[in-house]
């Protein structure tokens, strides 16, 4: 019996490792790195969406047949802004007819450069849209 006693104390002793107690992290993954695609940022007229439709409306000639017939509404054009602010690529979208479309490409086909869309810090090409509106129309 006397013994056990005495072999208790180092079979409890023998059980702790020799470095301590503590976590091994070596195991686990490190911090996984936050990887992620940035949103891109559309093209911009060079000021704000109200000098865009300032250009647009200082810009615009009704057309005579336009006017002949009393067509209102609005021409939807497309196009692409490429990577040094060019617009490029000018289509209709929603056409009105009477001269209205053309009318609508004149003035864009007149718009100053445009600032490109980013990728993070790189420019890309990017289409965009805008509404011209001819006649009647408030907007």
């Amino acid at each position: 019996m006397k013994f056990i006693k005495l072999l208790i104390p180092f079979v409890s002793i023998s059980i702790i490792p020799a470095g301590g107690i503590a976590q091994d992290t070596a195991h686990f993954p490190p911090h996984p790195q936050k990887l992620y695609n940035p949103l891109p940022l559309m093209p911009q007229y060079c000021g704000d969406r109200d000098s865009l439709n300032a250009f647009i409306k200082r810009n615009t000639i009704y057309p005579s047949e336009a006017r002949k017939h009393h067509i209102s509404g609005v021409v939807q054009v497309d196009f692409r802004v490429t990577k040094e602010g060019k617009v490029t690529r000018i289509h209709v979208y929603k056409p009105l007819g009477y001269g209205c479309d053309e009318e609508a490409i004149r003035v864009v086909k007149k718009m100053p450069r445009w600032r490109p869309a980013m990728m993070g810090r790189q420019a890309i090409e990017m289409d965009y849209k805008v509404d011209i509106p001819f006649g009647d129309i408030e907007k």
